[in-house]
């Protein structure tokens, strides 16, 4: 928590002086940043509370905490040293972190960690570049990234001798966030959003991709923080042998990307991971791949994918994220007779593929059935007068194309080995 009233007393957050009941913490450096217990004593030596100072408070029983002052009504400054810090909203309306002509933070991460709760939890919200990495049941593109008043979220700062001042022009009226929020003008970004759901609690990580991105570790990406409750089926992605919960990629050029998703699990329960990619538009198939199970699924025709966990704890070698550029296939033929190519039906099996051909096709020629990569290139052809063909397939995973040729009728479809 934090306040938005000048010469805010620490006294306002234990307001029954209860210690076996009512847990109020303030973070502060004394002398290294940590949370230190208040209680009546260390009200007496030190009763205000600063400007942006964050407060924790666990309480017995339901609590009404009275503000009384002046509200904060021009910018706030603070000195910060390298490391994490709780910054509480010093307004009485929501601010929006993503307004920068509402900020000076020169030295500071772009991202900010929050606690949201859902399903009766908290959990870790990250939001970068005004996208957040979960969005549960009233956050949005629009207000993810606005700091409620009385809300304190966490922020980085990468350069020692940091300076963070709070503006006016950062307020924002009329804010319908539930808690904490961001919005501001977003960039163009093709953007994978992922969320995990074990029926217990949720985790989200996010993948995006613009041409002002780089690889590696930069301001695009938003570090991971991993949530107290063992009820949270967490999943990351990784740089350099960090966790992130958003990743930040150059702009897709390459015919084919693979991208490792790791997730940890500390409860026995299967998890469904959801693929939302509504914001993608890449011109490329995305594939999950599941190594414990051999499993390729093509996300665009199925977003949804159930998984039990193989152990607990982090598992970073199961799952791959594979992004393919779609590419037309040289088929030879100018105007390919596409009405007839319903008597043709093409099956993908874990190791073959199953080519069935109407006998009414078949009556007019051949039939030859050609086995390629995605770059194009001929793996096997076979010709054949059967209505029903198998081809195997190579032995490496991956996604191949079958192009079956009869006379001016031309089908093509993707199998995933």
């Amino acid at each position: 928590m934090g306040s938005p009233v000048k010469n805010t007393k620490l006294k306002w957050f234990y307001p029954d002086s209860n210690l076996d009941s009512d847990f109020v913490y303030v973070f502060r450096r004394e002398p290294s940043w940590r949370w230190i217990r208040v209680d009546d004593s260390y009200i007496s030596q030190k009763p205000e509370l600063q400007e942006m100072e964050a407060v924790y408070g666990k309480y017995g029983e339901g609590k009404v905490l009275n503000y009384t002052g002046v509200v904060n009504n021009s910018d706030v400054t603070k000195s910060f040293e390298s490391g994490y810090y709780l910054v509480s909203n010093p307004f009485p309306v929501a601010i929006d972190w993503d307004k920068d002509e509402g900020w000076e933070r020169e030295g500071f991460s772009t991202t900010i960690w929050s606690w949201i709760t859902i399903n009766g939890y908290r959990t870790v919200q990250t939001i970068n570049n005004g996208v957040a990495a979960i969005k549960p049941e009233g956050y949005s593109d629009e207000n993810a990234s606005h700091i409620p008043p009385y809300q304190a979220v966490q922020m980085k700062v990468v350069a020692g001798n940091a300076k963070l001042t709070i503006k006016r022009e950062a307020r924002v009226k009329n804010s319908n966030a539930p808690l904490k929020s961001a919005a501001g003008q977003q960039s163009s970004y093709n953007l994978i959003r992922i969320q995990t759901d074990n029926n217990l609690q949720i985790d989200g990580t996010l993948i995006y991709f613009n041409d002002t991105f780089i690889n590696g570790a930069s301001d695009e990406d938003s570090e991971k923080q991993f949530n107290s409750s063992e009820n949270v089926p967490e999943i990351y992605t990784r740089i350099n042998n960090s966790a992130y919960a958003i990743n930040g990629f150059p702009e897709l050029t390459d015919s084919e990307y693979s991208i490792p998703i790791s997730v940890r699990n500390r409860v026995e329960a299967d998890v469904t991971m959801a693929f939302d990619l509504k914001e993608f538009g890449g011109g490329y198939t995305v594939y999950l791949e599941d190594k414990e199970t051999g499993s390729w699924i093509n996300l665009l025709q199925q977003s949804e994918y159930v998984y039990t966990p193989a152990q607990m704890g982090d598992d970073h070698d199961r799952f791959v994220l594979h992004l393919e550029k779609i590419q037309q296939v040289a088929t030879g033929i100018n105007q390919p007779d596409t009405e007839s190519t319903d008597d043709i039906e093409i099956v993908g099996y874990e190791d073959y593929a199953q080519i069935q051909i109407s006998n009414e096709l078949l009556q007019t020629s051949d039939a030859e059935i050609d086995l390629l990569d995605m770059n194009g290139r001929l793996l096997n052809k076979v010709t054949t007068r059967q209505t029903q063909n198998n081809v195997d397939l190579p032995d490496n995973s991956g996604v191949y194309i079958i192009r079956v040729n009869i006379g001016d009728v031309v089908k093509t479809g993707k199998v995933v080995r």
